[in-house]
């Protein structure tokens, strides 16, 4: 029997999801196996990506995620490409900035999952 499944575990402790040993919750390798431990991962960012993308705004998931720089990119090209569209709009230019702006939102929602 191992000597994990006689341990008990604290509060702040977490059963090893490789080896069983108890450690701490906020650890994020094992120190007896020595295997990372899974990562929670929220599908927050890319939730607010898909919802405000469509309102015109990008990167916003992004910044939520702590990569701010990538986020600011991607807010600051898709409202350019939203002023564009709708300063151009009335003479038939701006009709170009939707597949740049649609490609644009889907690659921000395919670079959020990294």
């Amino acid at each position: 029997m191992l000597k994990s499944q006689n341990a008990k575990k604290e509060a702040d402790e977490n059963f090893c999801h490789a080896c069983g040993e108890v450690i701490k919750i906020l650890a994020e390798i094992c120190p007896k196996c020595g295997v990372r431990q899974n990562e929670s991962k929220s599908s927050t960012p890319m939730v607010l990506n898909v919802i405000i993308g469509f309102f015109g705004i990008l990167g916003i998931g992004h910044i939520v995620k702590g990569r701010a720089g990538t986020g600011i990119s991607f807010l600051i090209g898709g409202l350019m490409l939203t002023v564009l569209f709708w300063t151009t709009i009335w003479i038939g230019i701006g009709f170009i900035a939707i597949p740049i702006y649609i490609a644009l939102w889907i690659w921000s929602i395919v670079d959020i999952k990294k």
